[in-house]
């Protein structure tokens, strides 16, 4: 047990560095390409919202709740795999209504925050 979670452990935190030295990567190319000024902040604004998705659904609560209910019906014996299918095939359909629901109204929004970001 002790191998496998220090497994784990290197995993998780081989790509966790992976991905912040990638994002450094990102920002200095960003910065470099474009330079400072309102393109970059219209651009920073674009994606502030799809990226408020991202975290929420990837990050946030959705593994805060479905982690001990999985667990549970794993130590159990409940069909862990059907809970976890049905689980993520909601999971897609709410994820896709909500970037189709989205999405036209994607452009106005980034008006809006550009427009109070380039104000400042």
């Amino acid at each position: 047990m002790q191998v496998n979670l220090t497994k784990g452990v290197i995993t998780v935190g081989s790509w966790t560095l992976l991905s912040r030295v990638l994002g450094m990567v990102r920002e200095i190319l960003l910065s470099n390409l474009i330079g400072a000024g309102p393109l970059l902040d219209a651009f920073v604004a674009a994606f502030r919202l799809p990226n408020i998705f991202r975290r929420f659904f990837a990050e946030g609560a959705f593994n805060a709740a479905f982690v001990p209910l999985f667990a549970k019906r794993y130590e159990s014996k409940m069909e862990p795999n059907e809970f976890a299918n049905n689980v993520f095939a909601n999971l897609l359909v709410n994820t896709f209504d909500t970037h189709i629901t989205c999405n036209d109204f994607y452009a106005w929004i980034s008006i809006f925050n550009s427009s109070r970001i380039c104000s400042r």
